[in-house]
């Protein structure tokens, strides 16, 4: 039996990104960002806001922090510090269309969500707790 071994130098994985982009979203970031020259990127912040208690803000970034992940998809990038990484896991930043028009950014098929505000301006998220430390 042989054991074949993980060389990184030859072999680099990439992880999955922690978050999908969607091709409307795709669209608007890469208008958005040709309009702001200055901008490498849209950060997504999280914030206590609304009447579910969180929201996610988006600015434009001219530099990447230490710990924020940059998810990338047809030149469209996205900044995300490690908190709002954590709440985002495993869901797809889309453009959207409210029953009256106004478009927004909104990440759906959020599976750390537990429910959001009839306005659509925050998100109740599910507690998580850390690990605890090995005795």
């Amino acid at each position: 039996m042989s054991v074949s071994s993980f060389d990184p130098k030859k072999e680099k994985r990439t992880p999955p990104a922690p978050i999908k982009l969607s091709d409307k979203a795709v669209s608007v970031i890469n208008a958005r960002l040709a309009e702001n020259p200055d901008a490498i990127a849209i950060r997504v912040n999280l914030t206590t806001k609304g009447c579910s208690g969180t929201a996610f803000e988006m600015s434009y970034a001219t530099e990447k922090k230490p710990g924020e992940e940059l998810v990338e998809k047809d030149g469209a990038k996205i900044l995300l510090p490690l908190t709002a990484t954590m709440y985002l896991l495993g869901s797809t930043l889309d453009w959207v269309t409210g029953e009256l028009g106004n478009e927004r950014f909104d990440f759906v098929d959020n599976p750390n969500e537990e429910g959001r505000c009839g306005c659509g301006e925050s998100v109740m998220l599910k507690k998580t707790t850390p690990p605890s430390p090995a005795l």
